[in-house]
């Protein structure tokens, strides 16, 4: 179980930690002003407020310790879809909005 929470805890640190420490370049990559890139990685925040509930409600029903693998599951799931969907290529980058619902389901 201990293990289990680590690594929960190690993959929400990456995620909420990694990806705005990444802004300059998510900036200039994504074609982004100062304030779409503050309200696409603000999302990432709402995101994790918005989830706080409803997996605190999971885990008084079905047991930490499948709400921690379904999580780590999940986040590991999305942040791939991602990185297939979502990143910026030479020819074209994805949209601040596509951006910004990506980020909110990631929280």
């Amino acid at each position: 179980m201990l293990g289990i929470g680590v690594a929960a805890n190690a993959g929400f640190s990456a995620t909420f930690s990694g990806i705005p420490a990444t802004a300059v370049v998510m900036r200039q990559d994504y074609h982004l002003d100062n304030a779409s890139l503050g309200a696409a990685l603000g999302l990432l925040g709402l995101g994790v407020a918005l989830s706080e509930l409803p997996w605190g409600v999971l885990t008084d029903r079905w047991g930490d310790r499948r709400v921690l693998l379904t999580g780590l599951g999940a986040t590991a799931m999305w942040l791939f879809a991602m990185a297939i969907l979502v990143v910026p290529t030479k020819t074209a980058a994805p949209g601040v909005v596509l951006l910004s619902a990506s980020l909110l389901v990631a929280g």
